[in-house]
């Protein structure tokens, strides 16, 4: 994952995911016992979204050719193709 160049921004127009920062907030107050910090739920989002990145990446180059509707079954082979991905996904 680390190992990889930012695409231009000119090859990723319109193509930029984002997530909900106050969603993040908010499921992480909901769900923890103490208080969460707003820049704690910037940082976590901005992890969710480059892994999440990571793996429709890495799913839409295995299937290079094909359909560009990706499956669950897509996403799994995505993960363990990629050594990374796989090590980082191993404990979930």
């Amino acid at each position: 994952m680390a190992k990889r160049q930012k695409s231009s921004s000119k090859n990723n127009k319109g193509k930029d995911m984002l997530i909900n920062v106050q969603a993040i907030h908010d499921v992480l107050s909901e769900t923890t016992k103490i208080q969460v910090h707003p820049t704690s739920s910037v940082y976590l989002t901005a992890i969710l979204q480059f892994v999440t990145a990571e793996v429709i990446e890495t799913a839409l180059k295995n299937k290079q050719g094909t359909s560009v509707e990706l499956t669950s079954d897509d996403i799994n082979k995505a993960i363990e193709a990629d050594p990374e991905l796989k090590q980082l996904f191993s404990l979930v």
